[in-house]
């Protein structure tokens, strides 16, 4: 499908009754930026809208094709979201028990008594591990696993909120690992979540190499880096001084973590910021959060799990965001005046714009996925201009204009 409206092309699909949809994914591209999308919502468990378009890179020599996988950065905390729902679901994780009846190790530092639960509301205060950083640490699951487990918290557990940007995907990630006795994080989503919801060629926790060339660049608006890439979510408290804030996204620093572009970094497992996937895997995953917890022929976990996932847990000051959240158990509700979404809805963006929710009243879910990072998303995406005019069509398109 072409728009005839710019001078990107628009392939996929879009019914009918979504047109505004896709005239404003290709406003995106003419007006507000985008260098290449994806862009996908289901209804009532089928897929409504399916498009994609503009480049691969910055130069805008490889086209995005329909396969194109892009760092979504933290979007991929609503897929490990998923994953840890999941588990509870199948009788292997209690959100109220100790971390340390799945994880002995965490017990250390004090940490004993800390629940589940607040690894996935970001309250347990493990923004980062304490000690030397060797370079490369974040590519070795089992290291920052320990260092965490050894850490003493940054602040009393459950007494704050404060956005774990790149702890929260070992935390979750490992505390689910061990509960299902599975040896790898990445390999459980996939096998439990992706596959069962035709997902598994549009996201990954861990890329096998095999799939490397279908990966867009990412990168920041609107002055390039001299790398050609953006860089992760480093500093997120520095401006307001506040010594813990500033430590929340350093292990995404390519010191630690590989620059984004490599093939360390997508072949890593990082489940709170390198997931490799599109706007019609999230929309997929998303799918069955918004139906009960069923699409697609696949039912993964149950009603009640589906209501635990959208009930508010926390809302309030996030320390390291500086704004105030609202927070359920691994995902984002709207919280900011410049998310115009209906407050039921649950999610996750991702740095730079990157978007994916569930609505269940509705029964909608939405994907965007992009490689050009807007400054103005934030750290959690939800606030970018793209992915908020695309889900404003997505409800005008219904007869609930937001």
């Amino acid at each position: 499908m072409t728009t005839g409206r710019t001078d990107v092309e628009i392939h996929g699909h879009c019914d009918p009754q979504f047109q505004a949809v896709a005239d404003a994914f290709a406003q995106n591209f003419r007006e507000r930026g985008d260098n290449g999308a994806s862009a996908c919502v289901t209804l009532d468990g089928r897929v409504v809208v399916d498009l994609w378009g503009g480049w691969k890179d910055r130069d805008r020599t490889e086209a995005w094709e329909a396969d194109t996988l892009v760092n979504v950065w933290s979007s991929t905390k609503g897929m490990a979201a998923v994953a840890g729902h999941l588990a509870a679901d199948q009788g292997l994780l209690d959100f109220e028990a100790p971390v340390a009846h799945y994880w002995p190790e965490f017990a250390q530092a004090g940490k004993q008594d800390v629940p589940v639960k607040w690894l996935f509301t970001h309250q347990v205060g493990l923004v980062d591990f304490d000690g030397d950083h060797p370079d490369g640490v974040a590519l070795d699951w089992h290291e920052v696993c320990r260092r965490l487990a050894a850490t003493a918290p940054q602040w009393t557990p459950g007494a704050e909120c404060g956005y774990h940007a790149t702890t929260w995907g070992w935390l979750v990630g490992e505390v689910v690992r061990r509960a299902a006795g599975v040896a790898s994080f990445g390999q459980y989503f996939r096998d439990q979540v992706a596959r069962p919801l035709g997902a598994d060629r549009d996201f990954y926790i861990g890329l096998p190499d095999a799939e490397h060339h279908r990966v867009a660049r990412v990168f920041r608006a609107p002055e390039p880096d001299p790398a050609g890439e953006a860089p992760p979510p480093g500093n997120l408290g520095a401006v307001r001084g506040d010594p813990v804030a500033a430590r929340s996204g350093i292990l995404g620093m390519p010191k630690w973590s590989a620059s984004p572009a490599s093939a360390e970094w997508k072949r890593a497992e990082m489940p709170g910021m390198n997931g490799q996937g599109n706007a019609r895997g999230l929309a997929r995953v998303y799918a069955a959060l918004a139906n009960g917890g069923e699409a697609f022929g696949a039912r993964i976990m149950s009603p009640a799990s589906v209501e635990r996932s959208a009930r508010v847990e926390y809302e309030g000051p996030d320390r390291c965001l500086g704004v105030p959240v609202r927070r359920s158990l691994g995902f984002m509700l709207p919280a900011s005046d410049l998310d115009t979404r209906p407050p039921e809805v649950f999610g996750h963006g991702g740095m730079g714009g990157s978007m994916g929710f569930a609505d269940p009243v509705r029964r909608i879910s939405f994907g965007y996925a992009m490689s050009l990072m807007a400054p103005a998303a934030g750290a959690s995406g939800a606030n970018d201009q793209r992915g908020q005019a695309l889900a404003q069509a997505v409800y005008a398109s219904i007869g609930e204009p937001l």
